[in-house]
């Protein structure tokens, strides 16, 4: 008789990717698409598909969608304001892991405001993301990104409120741009070329995770809520597409 009879082989460990499992694909980038569709009043959306060696990215378009220059090339945008003074496009992006089923792993909700889409920058994103699910970042949360101009070694002057008020009251401004410059111009900044040794880089700034939902204000709160279902990703996408346009459309007086 053998003597390896009746012994087990280890069980092979399999890892798990980090995600939201999408049972069904083909539904839920259609529920997404659908829900955007109502609470942008746009047309038909279509999406692309990008894929990054194992990573999945979709985008969430029009037929006739311009595109703004990111990072990561061209990306197609949705028109969310129109005006002559300035202009702003959303770009919705979800991030998968491609395979069987297919687990998704990030969305972002990029706003771009300029007056065409070639001057457009970025100037906030609104993202869940599950794969800093075990870190304390919020989810999901905003990254604001420094306005255009503004270098790696620029720093805000801190104003109280009384002075925040009055700036507001006195100088119309058509655009958050332009706000910055009139701020900047009613106080005594540091000599061209210095670098302070102090405040947040551009590049830390939009590292920085800022609290959408949190519930700080009762006993043991959490920064965010616990997204479990597709359902929940397909509302949040939804509704939050909706506030930032409508945000916009407020700061900008329509």
């Amino acid at each position: 008789m053998s003597g390896n009879k009746g012994k087990r082989k280890p069980n092979k460990v399999v890892a798990v990717p980090e995600g939201l499992q999408i049972e069904d694909d083909d539904k839920f980038y259609k529920d997404v698409r659908n829900a955007l569709t109502v609470s942008l009043e746009v047309g038909f959306l279509a999406q692309i598909t990008r894929q990054v060696g194992s990573r999945q990215l979709v985008y969430i378009r029009q037929p006739t969608s311009p595109t703004v220059r990111g990072r990561e090339g061209p990306l197609p945008a949705l028109p969310i304001f129109t005006d002559e003074r300035q202009s702003a496009w959303l770009v919705v992006e979800l991030e998968s892991e491609y395979g069987k089923p297919l687990m998704l792993k990030h969305v972002s909700l990029k706003l771009w405001q300029g007056t065409t889409t070639d001057a457009a920058h970025l100037c906030f994103r609104a993202e869940w993301d599950v794969r800093d699910a075990k870190l304390s970042h919020a989810q999901p949360h905003w990254n604001v990104h420094a306005p255009r101009g503004v270098t790696a070694a620029a720093f805000a002057t801190e104003v109280d409120f009384k002075t925040f008020s009055g700036l507001d009251q006195t100088n119309k401004v058509n655009s958050f741009a332009e706000f910055v410059q009139a701020q900047e111009e009613t106080e005594t900044g540091p000599p061209p070329g210095a670098a302070p040794d102090y405040g947040l880089s551009v590049e830390q700034l939009h590292k920085f995770h800022f609290a959408m939902s949190s519930n700080w204000h009762v006993s043991n709160g959490r920064s965010g809520p616990t997204i479990s279902t597709t359902e929940e990703v397909v509302t949040w996408i939804s509704s939050c597409a909706l506030y930032i346009k409508r945000q916009f459309a407020f700061v900008m007086g329509a």
